[in-house]
C-alpha cells in the first residue's frame, strides 16, 4: 500500500513496484469520506496535481476525480483549468485565483480579436475552426488568408482540399454522410456530400485571398487508371463531377483572384465552361493536363475567344491532345509548352514572321510529329540539310536558339 501525502490511504495502487503501470484503484472509503474535501480547495487541487504528475490526460484523470470526490464538487472546465495550470506552474495550490465559471465561449470573442488570433494560426486551424460554428464561419470568411497555393483532387469516394501543400483536409464519403479528417480533428457532416462540402470549403477560401491566389489545381481521375478501377470515374460520373464544379464557382457570382490554373482530366469544352469564373487580367498562367480532346474543335474556339485566354501569358498543354492548334492561337503568350496533332510549314513562317518579333516572346517548345523537318529547317536557316539538330537564328531584334527533330520543335531568345 503507498499513501499520497494529499490523500493519506485514500489512493489504493495496483502492480506498485512495476514502473510500466500507472493503473491506480480507488479505494471503496474514500468515496464515503470524502465530504471534507469537499471544501477544502487546497486539497482538491492537490488531488489535481496529484493525477497530472502520474502522466493521466486531462479526461482520464477528471473520470477518476469525480469517482472519489463527486461528479458535482467541480465542473471539467475547471478541472482542466487547474489541471494544466498547475501541471505547468503557472498556479500553485495558494493561488487565490478563481476560476470564472462564467468565461465567455469563443463565439463570443471580439471580431477584431479573433481575427488576429487566426493570423497567428495555420491554415488548418481555420479549417476547423470554420467547422465550429456558423458565426466563425462567417468571421473566417471575410477575412483576409495569406496562403498561396489551393489544391483539389477528386477521387471516387473521397476529396483532398492542400491549401500551400502543407496542409491537408479529406473529405470522405460515410454511408451518405460526408466525415472530414485534418490532422486529429475529424469530424462527420450528416447527409452532405463529401465533394459538394469540399467544393464550398475550396470557394470559402478562394473567395478570402488578400489579393491574388498563386496557383489552384483542379484534378479529376482518368477513366482507366493503372492504379485500378478505384481510382477511376466513368465519363458520366466525371461529367457530374465537373458540372457540379461549374455550378459552385456560378452560385458565388463573383470572378477569382488567381494568378496560376492547372486542371487535369478536364476537357477543351470544360476547361471552356470554367475560365470565366476567373478574372482575366488577373490569370497568368493556363496548365492543361487533358486525357482524351477527340472531337472538340467547336470547343477549342470557344476556348481560343476567351479573354482569360486571350490575357494570359504562360501556356502548357500535355498528355492526349488529339487536335491541331494553330499557331495563332498561342502565338500571344509569352512562354509556351504545347502537344498537339501536328507541327507544319506554315506554323514555322507564323513563328519566324509574327511570334518571335513579340517583345513579350520568351519561349516555345511543340511537341508533336514533323513530316518534313528539313524544310521547316531551312525557313530559318536556308542552307541546313540534316533537317533537324541544334542552331541559332537571328532576326532584326534577337537572337534565338533552335532545337528540332521529327517529334518537337523548340524556339527560345536568348538572354
Amino acid at each position: 500500500m503507498f499513501s499520497s501525502p494529499l490523500l493519506t490511504s485514500n489512493f489504493q495502487f495496483n502492480n506498485f513496484g512495476n514502473p510500466k503501470s500507472h493503473d491506480i484503484s480507488i479505494n471503496r472509503n474514500f468515496a464515503k469520506n470524502s465530504e471534507p474535501l469537499k471544501t477544502d480547495r487546497k486539497v482538491l487541487r492537490g488531488c489535481i496535481l496529484y493525477e497530472f504528475n502520474q502522466g493521466s490526460t486531462v479526461t482520464n484523470a477528471y473520470e477518476r476525480f469525480c469517482t472519489a470526490v463527486g461528479a458535482d464538487v467541480i465542473g471539467f472546465r475547471e478541472f482542466d483549468f487547474w489541471f494544466h495550470g498547475l501541471g505547468n506552474k503557472s498556479l500553485s495550490l495558494n493561488s487565490e485565483i478563481e476560476f470564472d465559471s462564467k468565461t465567455s465561449p469563443l463565439s463570443k470573442m471580439p471580431v477584431e480579436i479573433f481575427k488576429e488570433v487566426l493570423n497567428h494560426g495555420d491554415i488548418t486551424d481555420r479549417m476547423v475552426l470554420r467547422k465550429v460554428s456558423r458565426h466563425l464561419r462567417t468571421i473566417i470568411d471575410n477575412a483576409n488568408s495569406n496562403f498561396e497555393s489551393i489544391r483539389l483532387d477528386i477521387c471516387p469516394s473521397f476529396a483532398v482540399l492542400d491549401i500551400d501543400e502543407d496542409h491537408s483536409v479529406k473529405y470522405q464519403n460515410n454511408n451518405g454522410d460526408s466525415m472530414l479528417e485534418a490532422g486529429e480533428f475529424v469530424k462527420t457532416k450528416k447527409e452532405v456530400d463529401y465533394f459538394e462540402l469540399a467544393l464550398h470549403d475550396m470557394t470559402g477560401h478562394l473567395k478570402n485571398v488578400k489579393s491574388h491566389l498563386n496557383s489552384l489545381r483542379l484534378g479529376v481521375p482518368q477513366e482507366i487508371s493503372p492504379f485500378g478501377p478505384s481510382c477511376c470515374l466513368n465519363k458520366e460520373e466525371r461529367k457530374i463531377c465537373i458540372e457540379k464544379i461549374e455550378n459552385k464557382l456560378k452560385t458565388e457570382n463573383t470572378k477569382f483572384n488567381v494568378k496560376k490554373f492547372v486542371i487535369r482530366g478536364f476537357s477543351f469544352h470544360q476547361v471552356a465552361t470554367l475560365l470565366p469564373y476567373f478574372k482575366e487580367k488577373v490569370l497568368e498562367e493556363i496548365h492543361l493536363e487533358m486525357y482524351n480532346t477527340e472531337m472538340e474543335e467547336e470547343s477549342t474556339e470557344v476556348l481560343f475567344n476567351l479573354d482569360q485566354w486571350k490575357n494570359a501569358k504562360i501556356l502548357e498543354i500535355k498528355w492526349n491532345v488529339n487536335l491541331p492548334i494553330p499557331v495563332e492561337h498561342y502565338s500571344h503568350f509569352s512562354r509556351f509548352h504545347i502537344s498537339t496533332t501536328d507541327f507544319t510549314i506554315n506554323d514555322a513562317i507564323k513563328i519566324r514572321d509574327e511570334l518571335i518579333k513579340r517583345d513579350t516572346f520568351i519561349s516555345g517548345y511543340v511537341k508533336a510529329p514533323i513530316q518534313n523537318p528539313k524544310e521547316i529547317a531551312q525557313i530559318f536557316k536556308p542552307n541546313n540539310e540534316d533537317g533537324f539538330g541544334t542552331f541559332m537564328y537571328t532576326n532584326d531584334s534577337s537572337e534565338f536558339l533552335i532545337d528540332f527533330d521529327f517529334n518537337h520543335f523548340e524556339i527560345g531568345k536568348k538572354r
